[in-house]
């Protein structure tokens, strides 16, 4: 349950931070097949789509090196995956809403209530 949080967390951060391609060039762009996994689980399918076509045209284009002056990716303003990161931010319900809406479905799963606290 909370690993299904986890990946789509991470997936959403790095997108929210420098687009796809940050997600890619960064560890957590390593799980995207699991991360997959954990959209649809969400019912992000919208998404999933998305970051399904990035990773084939990660797999078909190299993306931009990184610039370890700064650590940060030196992106072109021409990115192959551009377009995708667009339309990335367009998809409603958001995975910020997905995650809620799980949370909501899975309360116990993810946080305990103790009633008596132990002195």
């Amino acid at each position: 349950m909370q690993r299904v949080a986890h990946l789509a967390l991470l997936y959403d951060a790095e997108v929210q931070n420098g687009g796809h391609s940050q997600y890619f060039l960064n560890s957590a762009g390593r799980r995207w097949r699991e991360t997959l996994d954990a959209l649809t689980v969400l019912g992000a399918e919208r998404q999933g789509a998305i970051l399904a076509a990035a990773a084939a045209r990660v797999k078909a284009y190299s993306l931009p090196e990184i610039d370890t002056r700064y650590r940060r990716p030196v992106l072109a303003r021409a990115s192959p995956l551009g377009d995708l990161d667009r339309a990335w931010y367009d998809v409603e319900p958001t995975i910020n809403d997905l995650l809620q809406r799980y949370l909501d479905g899975h309360f116990s799963d993810f946080i305990e209530i103790v009633d008596d606290v132990q002195r």
